[in-house]
């Protein structure tokens, strides 16, 4: 089963198995927005979905967006991550990315929240 377009319920769902796997549709349309602005090039999730017990064990903040679904880190598949922050502060700029942008050594965190930045 599908989420969207180019993301399927499998990839999103908690990483321990639980089976969390909360949908939030404003983050699958920045995620859609941003891989059509990159050509369509594939994105690789890490995570979009934590239970709270896994958010504990992997030292997530208290409020983690990810929690809810509402969060999701990855890289792009054929792009540096230099390049990959780069498009991403390029979209972040233009409104593609329309809340949370965080800039990490493996890659990004976009999530439907407020916007704002940060490097982790």
């Amino acid at each position: 089963m599908n989420v969207s377009d180019n993301f399927s319920k499998n990839e999103i769902e908690c990483r321990c198995g639980c089976g969390q796997a909360i949908i939030d549709k404003n983050l699958y349309k920045i995620l859609e927005a941003f891989r059509s602005f990159n050509g369509d090039k594939r994105m690789i999730t890490h995570c979009v979905n934590r239970c709270p017990k896994h958010n504990r064990i992997s030292d997530g903040v208290k409020n983690s967006k990810h929690v809810t679904g509402r969060a999701w880190d990855g890289h792009t598949h054929g792009m540096s991550i230099d390049d990959l922050h780069k498009s991403a502060q390029f979209a972040y700029d233009k409104g593609i990315i329309s809340g949370g942008l965080g800039f990490y050594s493996w890659g990004i965190h976009i999530d439907s929240g407020k916007k704002r930045t940060w490097k982790g």
